[in-house]
């Protein structure tokens, strides 16, 4: 499977937000480098450039009070965009401007990623690092 094959790919595609204004974090672009499957996806985690929400509905947004930024779940939870990232400081300009394209999609790069999972720690976290960091040996 391809990642445009995808239906939740799909439906973020599908909301026309120009790819400089985003890029896909969390676990997804462990999923754009085929360390996870596929088939596992079931939901994306977007960071966007405080102009993209002329693209969304803002007014549906919601404060993250956990991490402090503004936050928008569509599709049943399927598609979270969130304005701000945590835990830590994350300059968000700088992961969308460096993201890797992948299949036409940015992508937070790899080694962003797992220095977010090991700011995590959660079990899945855990996990995900030792994956992250065999693909990179």
């Amino acid at each position: 499977m391809k990642l445009k094959d995808n239906d939740i790919v799909k439906k973020l595609i599908f909301l026309g937000i120009p790819t400089e204004l985003y890029a896909v974090f969390g676990s997804g672009p462990m999923f754009a480098h085929e360390i996870r499957s596929l088939e596992d996806l079931s939901d994306l985690d977007i960071v966007i450039m405080p102009g993209a929400w002329n693209y969304l509905d803002f007014d549906k947004a919601k404060m993250d009070d956990v991490w402090g930024c503004n936050k928008l779940i569509l599709e049943d939870g399927e598609i979270e965009i969130h304005d701000g990232w945590g835990p830590g400081e994350w300059d968000i300009e700088a992961l969308i401007r460096e993201a890797e394209i992948i299949d036409d999609i940015p992508f937070v790069q790899l080694k962003k990623v797992l220095e977010w999972k090991k700011m995590m720690g959660r079990d899945k976290d855990i996990e995900h690092t030792k994956q992250i960091e065999k693909f990179f040996e």
